[in-house]
């Protein structure tokens, strides 16, 4: 039961957040299509000049330390009292079983470990930054909240997988959320405590109320609703098992929003540049949730003319498909390129592209995920995923005019090689490659509000060593509602 809850909770979450939004900014202008503002960057030297400066605050330690030990006290007791969770019944027993002995890669579900832990780090991470932490500092008070609780809040053997989820990815989501309250905060909105509770908390105690350390704040903002229908096939090297198409209908919706400006963001601030989707929803027999977050780490520099604008950072992705059919989560650091060029009639092509390398990745294992391989009914959970490493690629080319519309073309590759001390006993080491293409189109109907379809290809493709290989395709089309609030 909890489980399913867990399913709807993070299944409408995404519409909740769109439709409060969407709420939020209705009255707002739509800019043009035009780039004229990308293309007035100013030089490097006369940007960092005007670059905000936020007058120094006092860094309270103390009180980061004690709201994240706090949230886990909090939070401990939830899942003992309310939930009744077995792994919630600590005891000094298994306090010490865990501090005697090493550390573990856990069977936890997917969407416990890709989105659940994130999600909690984001609360550590950011009783960092709503302390006046910087980005790179609140990564310790996110590390602190995830040790803490592997050692005292579980009877679960702690993992490693579990630290590296809750402090990189929860800073991610958290250095978002901290963001996205600070402007939500300024404008008065109730949406602020929903968007990150920690940061809330500390202002009603602390009375210490943030603002914007950037020139540019939230600079594009759309949300969606897509109805359509999706198909998969798999089969593996030697056909011991061949599916046939499995067809499902596929209702969802969500956001995506850009804070910042590639162009000309803070050169040395973490996500004073950022893009921000998020997208779930499904039907009787399917359900999804995806998200995806690139952010800015360090802007090496811009280029710029009267007709085009380039960008060179260094970035941090994060990034999980949690679906019926197949699921992966990539967490990455590397190169983020950006252009956009203006042509006559205000023709615009848009470009970016994302070379990383991950340093942790996940997929799940077919065979195991859908019971292909039988495994002993022993009662001992099992892990359905890989743990690896290797790297992630995204390029997008987006082709935009008033009257022309929108073409998007979307590509994404990721590769990874599983850690070997990760793989289980009853496992196989392998690798895993995914492929991800999607084109759409789309064009406005009325002010503001955009009709498109959309196809998308996935391809999966897992070679395992000592066993069978296996190949999963699945198609999908959409047709959207669009609504560009902003």
């Amino acid at each position: 039961m909890v489980y399913r809850m867990k399913k709807i909770l993070f299944a409408f979450l995404p519409l909740f957040i769109s439709v409060s939004l969407f709420a939020q900014n209705s009255e707002e202008e739509i800019p043009g299509l035009k780039i004229n503002a990308e293309l007035s960057a100013e030089p490097d030297d006369v940007l960092e000049e005007k670059s905000v400066q936020p007058s120094p605050t006092f860094k309270n330690g103390l009180i980061a330390a004690a709201e994240t030990i706090g949230s886990n006290v909090l939070l401990a007791n939830f899942n003992r009292f309310i939930l009744r969770a077995d792994y919630a019944q600590i005891s000094p027993e298994s306090v010490y079983d865990n501090l005697t002995h090493c550390w573990v890669w856990d069977n936890d579900e997917f969407v416990v470990n890709q989105l659940g832990h994130p999600y909690q780090g984001s609360f550590y991470f950011a009783a960092g930054r709503a302390n006046n932490f910087n980005f790179y500092e609140s990564l310790g008070y996110a590390a602190l909240g995830s040790v803490t609780w592997e050692y005292f809040a579980e009877t679960e053997r702690q993992s490693v997988n579990d630290l590296i989820c809750t402090t990189f990815s929860g800073a991610a989501f958290g250095e978002v959320f901290h963001r996205l309250y600070i402007e939500a905060s300024g404008a008065k909105s109730i949406l602020a405590f929903i968007i990150s509770p920690m940061d809330a908390l500390n202002a009603l105690v602390t009375e210490n109320h943030h603002t914007r350390d950037t020139k540019e704040g939230v600079t594009s903002f759309e949300n969606f609703l897509s109805m359509g229908g999706i198909a998969e096939r798999t089969y593996s090297a030697e056909n011991s098992y061949n599916n046939e198409e499995n067809v499902n209908g596929n209702i969802h919706g969500g956001f995506s929003l850009i804070y910042g400006n590639p162009f000309r963001n803070e050169k040395s601030i973490p996500f004073s540049y950022f893009n921000f989707k998020l997208d779930g929803g499904g039907t009787v027999k399917y359900y999804q949730v995806k998200t995806n977050v690139e952010g800015s780490l360090y802007r090496f520099g811009t280029k710029y003319s009267e007709k085009s604008s380039f960008s060179a950072l260094l970035g941090m992705t994060f990034k999980v498909d949690w679906t019926k059919l197949s699921s992966c989560s990539v967490n990455g650091l590397g190169i983020i390129l950006n252009s956009s060029t203006q042509f006559k009639n205000n023709f615009v092509i848009d470009q970016k592209l994302n070379l990383s390398g991950t340093f942790f990745a996940t997929g799940d294992c077919y065979s195991l995920y859908r019971g292909y391989v039988s495994l002993p009914n022993d009662g001992i959970e099992r892990r359905l995923y890989d743990y690896g490493a290797g790297f992630y690629s995204r390029y997008e080319i987006t082709a935009r005019q008033n009257y022309f519309g929108k073409l998007n073309l979307n590509i994404a590759c990721l590769g990874f090689f599983d850690i070997e001390t990760a793989v289980p006993s009853y496992a196989k080491k392998g690798e895993t490659y995914i492929t991800e293409t999607s084109l759409s189109y789309d064009h406005l109907i009325k002010k503001r509000i955009s009709l498109g379809i959309k196809g998308s290809y996935y391809f999966k493709y897992e070679n395992n060593y000592g066993a069978e290989n296996v190949s999963e395709h699945i198609i999908s089309t959409d047709l959207y509602l669009a609504r560009k609030i902003k």
